[in-house]
C-alpha cells in the first residue's frame, strides 16, 4: 500500500471515530422525557449515558490524539 492510500485509510478511520464520538455526544446531551434518567442502565438511564460518555472519552483520547 503506498503512503498516501495508507493516509487516507487513516483520514477515513478518524473521520468515522469523530462520527461516532459525535453520535455518542449528542446521544448523552438529548433531552431525557420526566423520569427518563430512573431508567435501568439497560434501558439507556444514566449510568448508559456515563458509559456512552466514557466511551466517547475512550475514543476520543486513543486514536484522535
Amino acid at each position: 500500500m503506498t503512503a498516501y492510500r495508507e493516509l487516507e485509510a487513516r483520514f477515513r478511520r478518524i473521520g468515522a471515530l469523530k462520527g461516532t464520538i459525535r453520535m455518542l455526544e449528542w446521544g448523552q446531551a438529548a433531552m431525557m422525557p420526566p423520569g427518563g434518567a430512573a431508567a435501568p442502565p439497560a434501558c439507556g438511564g444514566r449510568a448508559g449515558r456515563s458509559r456512552r460518555g466514557a466511551f466517547a472519552r475512550h475514543l476520543r483520547q486513543r486514536h484522535l490524539s
